[in-house]
């Protein structure tokens, strides 16, 4: 049993919603609306311009816009190549391993590799 306190404000704070779009992308590469929601989070220095490039060249090749992310030296996205290769190694990572860890895990493992928690941090203490 447990009692809801706060209705559902609890999910609608950003850090729950990008919590949810970690799990969702790990579960789901071809998920784009939870890529374009924690890309740049934290900041990674993929901006809307480099966003709106990657969607329309996902559209064009017909796959998800991971996979443009995943591949984009060969789309001669040099910046986002080399700014997205830590978050594409956590994703690829859990997304492989998925099945043998429990949910707390791969969400902890998420957050803590991909740098989210630590920029929660800082954030709390400015």
């Amino acid at each position: 049993a447990y009692k809801i306190i706060g209705g559902l404000k609890f999910y609608e704070r950003k850090e729950i919603k990008d919590t949810i779009s970690y799990l969702r992308l790990i579960q789901n590469l071809s998920d784009n609306l939870s890529l374009q929601r924690i890309i740049n989070e934290p900041k990674r220095g993929i901006g809307k311009a480099s966003l709106e490039n990657i969607e329309e060249l996902a559209k064009q090749q017909g796959t998800s816009m991971y996979d443009i992310i995943k591949r984009a030296n060969e789309f001669e996205l040099n910046r986002v190549f080399v700014n997205s290769r830590e978050f594409v190694e956590v994703i690829e990572e859990l997304s492989a391993q998925k099945e043998e860890m429990s949910i707390s895990e791969i969400l902890t493992t998420a957050l803590k590799k991909s740098g989210y928690m630590k920029a929660l941090e800082q954030e709390d203490s400015v």
